[in-house]
């Protein structure tokens, strides 16, 4: 037995839906056909000799059958009877014929709507007022979750607000707005306006942040990353809500409708009540929870359509395999110009009364087209001088500039992959791609063309119409890629983009990275854990140590290019991987003094060692 649940096929969704209907049927069933499960009252057929029962009137069963026992007991004729259902428990047959004849009967009124005006009156109540209460709280709710200023200015006054009880301003509502329509609209508002606000505040706060983040480097501002970015992330879930919500504007219906003069659905249901019809009352009953199931449906469907989950051959390489002269290399990079250089950069933060520093003091030169490698044991601030790169974290102090000039946040220039999958879900292969160029303001047919231009180089021009849960992860990280470089950045910065892929993929992924990286102007920035990728892909690697972060040692890759897995065979790969090993894992005993002194485990079974 699996305690994790399982996707259910389509036949047992279908059988298991009909069950959740057919089961209160058949309980209704019985208790309604089978007189010894609860049948508590008499129908009088016969009154016998007792005069205060009347034929077709209902009586308790004790009532009934104390007096039928007095009249034997007399010698007078008994009354006569059949079990039965108190009147406000109809049986399913009667109120299936009343879910016809509610129809087809005329009220007894003559000047009262019938049963089909009465309906539709209820729903455009309904509607209307949700349609209003949805055009203040949709976007209210979702200004409320992107911005904490907005929140704080709203959010107070709604949480107290939402517990007031919407019918208890009926009385104000028909003082201002009258007894008609209005007021019905005012309370039905007033039920699902504030617990909108806050189910669409809370929907909009868990937008996945990479996504947001994503947006940053590929150009957005706080406005655009709003409409382009929060609001699609938000939408599926947001619309999953109003449904919700829109059965909550159902439950407040009856009540609304009985403010001012009586209306809708709610006129019929008290007018057949009041002459003990009660199985059209539970036929309009009945009749409300088809509609709102009807438009619950109608509208998922709707959603699955809007809100789907929600190239050519790579580049050739051209280089030679040449005698490869390490120094001669090294010294040509080192002549190129600095495309980014950090100094004396320091990154801290305060918990409490405490600072913990997570950079320290870090100086560092990166040259153009240069393959930077980052490297170090967990907490060493490898992600977090990522972050700083791409300007979505802040830095304490020290300089961090890309051609001379201080990073201030964001750009397009410094593009970045990251470890989770952060393609836009909303989005296909070829809009995700696009979504940069059109940030910075090029038209759709120039964007399209730059995003097809990519999808040819990384080889899935096939998948450009394909959303991103129907790509592997490998694919999902080439678009990434593609995504983060159709914005021509100086810098491409990598969080450990293929961490989350099998060997294989990993393999296939990181040829991929050096042919790109060897037929284009781009310097990248790839942090890992993984000593054997920094070793394959860089030019130099930076070893950071922790607590705090800094650079322990930086590393020239003295091997030739281009590099394939053949090369992790050789003896200059197996030294450098040593001395890569020796700076990463050197200080683990510092860093965490249990595993240095690690316990010896008992032998804990009686199986002797000896064969």
């Amino acid at each position: 037995m699996s305690y994790v649940a399982r996707e259910l096929s389509p036949k047992n969704k279908v059988l298991l839906g009909l069950g959740s209907f057919l089961i209160p049927i058949f309980i209704w069933c019985a208790v309604s056909y089978l007189p010894f499960i609860w049948h508590p009252q008499v129908k009088i057929t016969d009154s016998g000799s007792v005069p205060f029962l009347q034929v077709d009137s209902r009586v308790d069963k004790a009532t009934f059958y104390a007096e039928a026992q007095n009249a034997v007991d007399t010698g007078q004729a008994p009354p006569q009877g059949i079990l039965v259902n108190p009147i406000y428990l109809p049986a399913p047959h009667e109120v299936a014929k009343a879910l016809v004849t509610a129809f087809t009967t005329a009220p007894v009124q003559a000047n009262a709507p019938w049963f089909h005006e009465s309906l539709w009156h209820s729903i455009k109540l309904v509607f209307t007022a949700f349609f209003i209460s949805s055009i203040v709280g949709l976007p209210l709710g979702i200004l409320c979750g992107f911005s904490n200023k907005i929140s704080q200015l709203v959010e107070p006054f709604v949480e107290f607000f939402r517990y007031l009880p919407a019918p208890a301003f009926g009385a104000l509502a028909v003082a201002i707005l009258g007894i008609n329509d209005a007021p019905k609209i005012a309370i039905i508002v007033i039920g699902t306006l504030f617990q909108q606000i806050l189910i669409i505040a809370n929907t909009t706060r868990l937008v996945d942040r990479s996504l947001i983040e994503a947006g940053f480097t590929l150009g957005t501002n706080k406005l655009k990353s709003l409409f382009h970015v929060v609001i699609p992330a938000a939408l599926p879930e947001i619309y999953r809500n109003l449904r919700v919500l829109l059965g909550w504007a159902w439950t407040y219906l009856i009540v609304a409708e009985l403010i001012g003069s009586t209306s809708g659905i709610t006129w019929f249901i008290t007018q057949q009540a009041r002459y003990q019809h009660f199985d059209n009352v539970f036929a309009a009953i009945l009749i409300i929870g088809v509609i709102g199931l009807i438009c619950d449906v109608i509208l998922m469907k709707l959603g699955q359509r809007l809100f789907m989950e929600s190239g050519s051959k790579l580049m050739q390489n051209n280089s030679q395999n040449a005698e490869f002269n390490a120094r001669e290399y090294f010294d040509n990079i080192y002549q190129r110009s600095v495309i980014l250089e950090a100094k004396q950069l320091t990154q801290s933060f305060k918990h409490g009364k405490t600072e913990r520093t997570i950079l320290n003091a870090i100086n560092l030169k990166i040259h153009k087209r240069e393959f930077i490698c980052v490297i170090g044991p967990s907490g060493c601030g490898k992600s977090t001088f990522s972050r700083v790169v791409a300007g979505l974290d802040p830095y304490t102090s020290g300089e961090i500039l890309v051609d001379g000039q201080p990073i201030l946040g964001p750009s397009p220039e410094r593009g970045m992959v990251f470890q989770g999958y952060t393609l836009f879900p909303w989005k296909t292969v070829k809009e995700n791609v696009m979504f940069g160029p059109k940030m910075k303001g090029q038209s759709h047919a120039s964007a399209e063309a730059h995003a097809r231009e990519w999808i040819n180089i990384i080889g899935l021009e096939k998948y450009e119409n394909q959303y991103p849960h129907e790509l592997s992860g490998g694919m999902k990280q080439r678009v990434a890629i593609a995504r983060a470089l159709v914005n021509e950045p100086k810098i491409l910065l990598m969080d450990e983009p293929f961490g989350a892929l099998d060997p294989h993929t990993r393999q296939k992924m990181q040829r991929h990275l050096m042919d790109l990286w060897q037929n284009i102007d781009i310097t990248i920035i790839f942090v890992t854990h993984d000593m054997d990728e920094a070793i394959l892909l860089a030019d130099r690697i930076v070893a950071l140590k922790a607590n705090p972060g800094e650079i322990k040692e930086i590393i020239e890759v003295d091997l030739p290019r281009p590099r394939d897995a053949e090369v992790m065979l050789t003896p200059e790969f197996n030294k450098l991987r040593q001395r890569v090993d020796y700076l990463v894992h050197a200080d683990e005993d510092e860093l965490d003094p249990a595993l240095a002194e690690l316990p010896v485990i008992p032998r804990m079974t009686k199986v002797s060692s000896q064969k």
